[in-house]
């Protein structure tokens, strides 16, 4: 009898595994729900505090400004609501097995993805708001022109400023997903994790 040991398989065999913390596991996940959850949070009070604006200062808008908010909040409704629906699995899911856990958790990543453009994307619509509102301001005879020109540089600031940081923000974590994703399909296609 010949004694073929594979020294390949032998080393294979002795290399200790580590084992994955559960406890950092959990309080990452816990972070994540947090984040989400007042993501979620930021969402609505995106719609209700505009919409709280209107509502107190009504009187003291113009008709055209009030009618342009009340549509701006018409249109962002959906796309809050979509926002938290894409959020639902890590605002509140509890997991009763790891295939369960991989499987919502490959979900939230493609969510999270889809979250990301949908936050690089809502700047463009944002970058004609101001154009729009003061535009129609002057075009209705509302403002004259003089005090169009004296906003119209606290708009551009904010536009030039908070706009390109939102944008610079929302692709890097939109990146970050697709790599997160790709990592993780990349260990359940090599069968690292099971």
């Amino acid at each position: 009898m010949t004694n073929n040991i594979d020294p390949l398989n032998q080393l294979w065999q002795q290399q200790s595994v580590e084992k994955p913390d559960v406890l950092v596991t959990k309080k990452q996940w816990k972070n994540t729900q947090l984040k989400h959850r007042m993501y979620a949070l930021l969402d609505i009070l995106s719609l209700v505090l505009p919409f709280g604006f209107v509502l107190f200062y009504a009187d003291k808008l113009d008709s055209f400004t009030r009618i342009l908010l009340i549509c701006v909040f018409a249109l962002c409704v959906p796309f809050v609501a979509y926002l938290i629906w894409l959020r639902r699995f890590a605002i509140g899911w509890s997991s009763s097995d790891t295939e369960q856990h991989i499987q919502k958790l490959r979900k939230q990543i493609t969510n999270n993805i889809k979250i990301a453009f949908v936050t690089k994307h809502s700047v463009w619509p944002s970058t004609l708001m101001p154009v729009v509102h003061l535009g129609g301001l002057y075009y209705l005879n509302i403002l004259p022109l003089e005090k169009i020109m004296a906003k119209a540089p606290y708009s551009i600031a904010i536009l030039v400023v908070v706009l390109p940081i939102v944008w610079i923000w929302a692709n890097k974590r939109q990146n970050r997903f697709i790599n997160d994703l790709a990592k993780l399909n990349q260990l359940l296609d090599t069968g690292s994790i099971k």
